[in-house]
């Protein structure tokens, strides 16, 4: 599936447009834990509890929140 499909089939369930953040998690986290952050089980800057499917993914989310605070700090 792609971005904008997934971007518009978010939207329809959220009833709001989803942020780069909401699609990336929605993409690239495991089955179990996308479940889990959309009941507020777990937080987006819960490092710890996220499981991603793949270790690239876990890295360019991590990198995506670093340089992210960074930028905010400026």
């Amino acid at each position: 599936m792609g971005y904008a499909e997934r971007r518009a089939r978010m939207k329809r369930k959220m009833n709001e447009e989803p942020n780069f953040k909401q699609i990336f998690l929605e993409t690239h986290l495991t089955k179990e834990c996308k479940q889990k952050l959309w009941d507020g089980e777990i937080d987006i800057y819960n490092l710890k509890e996220l499981k991603f499917c793949t270790k690239r993914a876990e890295k360019v989310y991590v990198s995506y929140l670093y340089y992210l605070s960074i930028i905010l700090l400026l």
